[in-house]
């Protein structure tokens, strides 16, 4: 069923997912749907091109994108990174139904996430009155962070974070669980689902993978020390976060961490979500800041709760990823592997031996409140 598609059946089949969507969440969706040569023809196509000339590959690299708070642009053309994990791993499987349910499922998702999902981020409004309130979700944060490593880390060699590590974003792995889920649902509602069962077994365990792999201080010391040497312009949303970790040296125009302290006694900072703050005062990066002295007892007593809540949730980690086997496991291609495997090691060079040095900090801190921070460690 839907096998070998033509242009104007995929275009029928895309606007029919998204309409059937967009009632479902009372919102409202500008569908472009374009072959290759339609879209280089396009006005979108030429005032993308103005922003960014990468613009001009996106036909090849992707089937689709959102392309603002209210518009989609996706393609007709038969591409995707799963279909050459298909052929590399020689699975006969007609996918081309399967490709254009996940891309058209996956970018509704970034539709949903910037109308709905994040919704204490106002991302319609112009960016000189955006603001975000005290209320934002641990989501939230993450893709405040994540948005802005997407924009900012670049390496020497001029590759982007985002490109080398795209399935490992939170908001990535978000959209992804949602389009496998609403995918593999129409699939078997129409009949087809033994059509595609191998690909769908594949996505499941990759899904799974990088959810599991996701680390908040991964992201999170990325977005510090991009903070920390960089002068950029910041959009006001992320400046709601920034403002609480750093200062602005108005000479130099920079990013200066402020001590861990005055965050601690900062009542934006105290009203944040727990897992916020947690993730914030465990990080590597902020760590080194600390001024010990000036710690009172609830102060101490929350430091230590975030250092193993932090070293907690990479214990967990570890024991879902040994369910996979990731160095000996069968069932998942030598294309994903290699994808895992660069996460993993990049993962390991950004924060070195932070995780096993993550439980020993008590026992290193040698100054006049030892004792004290040893009771509050017993505490917890």
């Amino acid at each position: 069923m839907h096998n070998n598609m033509n242009k104007d059946k995929i275009k029928k089949l895309i606007n029919k997912v998204i309409l059937e969507e967009s009632k479902k969440d009372n919102i409202d969706v500008d569908i472009n749907i374009f072959s290759i040569i339609e879209y280089y023809k396009s006005p979108i196509f030429k005032e993308k091109l103005k922003l960014n000339k990468n613009s001009i590959f996106k036909p090849l690299t992707c089937l689709g994108y959102k392309s603002s708070d209210n518009s989609l642009v996706l393609f007709t053309t038969p591409y995707s990174k799963m279909y050459s994990i298909l052929i590399q791993n020689n699975i006969k499987n007609e996918n081309q139904l399967f490709n254009i349910l996940s891309t058209t499922y996956h970018e509704y998702r970034h539709l949903l996430q910037s109308k709905k999902i994040y919704k204490n981020i106002d991302l319609s409004i112009p960016n000189n009155l955006l603001e975000i309130n005290n209320n934002i979700s641990y989501d939230e944060f993450k893709y405040i962070i994540d948005n802005f490593n997407m924009r900012y880390v670049y390496y020497n060699d001029g590759k982007s974070d985002y490109r080398l590590f795209h399935d490992f974003y939170s908001f990535e792995i978000d959209a992804d669980c949602y389009s496998f889920e609403k995918t593999e649902n129409y699939l078997k509602e129409n009949d087809s689902y033994n059509n595609y069962k191998d690909i769908i077994h594949l996505h499941k365990i990759y899904n799974n993978i990088c959810k599991t792999l996701y680390d908040i201080q991964v992201s999170l010391t990325k977005f510090l020390y991009i903070l920390s040497i960089s002068n950029i312009n910041v959009l006001p949303y992320e400046n709601t976060i920034i403002e609480l970790l750093f200062e602005k040296d108005l000479k130099d125009n920079k990013f200066i961490f402020r001590n861990i302290n005055e965050i601690l006694e900062n009542e934006k900072f105290q009203n944040l979500d727990e897992k916020i703050k947690y993730s914030i005062l465990s990080n590597n990066l902020l760590i080194k800041n600390i001024d010990i002295d000036r710690l009172n007892d609830e102060e101490c007593h929350l430091y230590f709760k975030s250092l193993k809540y932090t070293y907690e949730l990479d214990e967990k980690r570890k024991r879902e990823l040994s369910k996979y086997s990731l160095d000996s496991n069968k069932n998942i291609c030598k294309y994903f592997l290699k994808d895992i495997s660069l996460f993993m090691k990049y993962k390991k060079e950004l924060l070195g031996n932070y995780y096993e040095n993550l439980n020993s900090i008590f026992e290193n801190i040698e100054d006049s409140k030892t004792k004290k921070l040893r009771k509050h460690q017993k505490n917890l």
